[in-house]
């Protein structure tokens, strides 16, 4: 088991190799990936590596071009919408005060983007309101896109 299969929430796959030991020195003693996205443009739109982790904890981020990393506890007032033009996604942390951080990437890393504001929301509401994370089914299911039969938690009949 490496290092990082430790600290990553069972369902989510584990993070790429190149990122993983980076990773490891940023999560606290007992802190645990709930999702990532790599995202793949900087702020100029050109091609350029970084990574976007949402732990159980804290908003954690590698900008491309940087060379140390940004956190964010989860705190009351957060919020990280989503956004996408011509191709772009846009993952955009605010407060109260305006905005934080922006991150883009190409649209094919846009489920993985969802993942991240999925796991960032469930986390943050329940750091805000005390009360435990309730999944529901369809957080265990595989999603299946595009298949006849096939809805959100739902498996298709692939012998139809």
């Amino acid at each position: 088991m490496t290092p990082n299969a430790q600290n990553l929430a069972s369902n989510e796959p584990a993070l790429p190799s190149r990122w993983a030991t980076e990773v490891e020195p940023q999560l606290a003693a007992g802190e645990k990936i709930q999702a990532w996205l790599e995202i793949d443009l900087d702020s100029r739109l050109q091609f350029a590596n970084g990574l976007v982790i949402v732990t159980d904890q804290r908003l954690l981020a590698h900008a491309p071009g940087e060379t140390t990393w940004s956190e964010w506890r989860l705190r009351a007032g957060l919020k990280l919408n989503h956004l996408d033009h011509a191709g772009v996604g846009t993952l955009e942390l605010i407060d109260e005060q305006g905005r934080l951080a922006c991150w883009r990437y190409t649209l094919g890393h846009n489920l993985a983007a969802l993942r991240v504001i999925a796991e960032f929301d469930l986390h943050l509401q329940s750091l805000i309101t005390g009360q435990p994370i309730e999944r529901s089914l369809e957080d265990f299911l595989p999603q299946v896109q595009g298949t006849a039969g096939a809805g959100p938690g739902r498996v298709p009949d692939l012998h139809a």
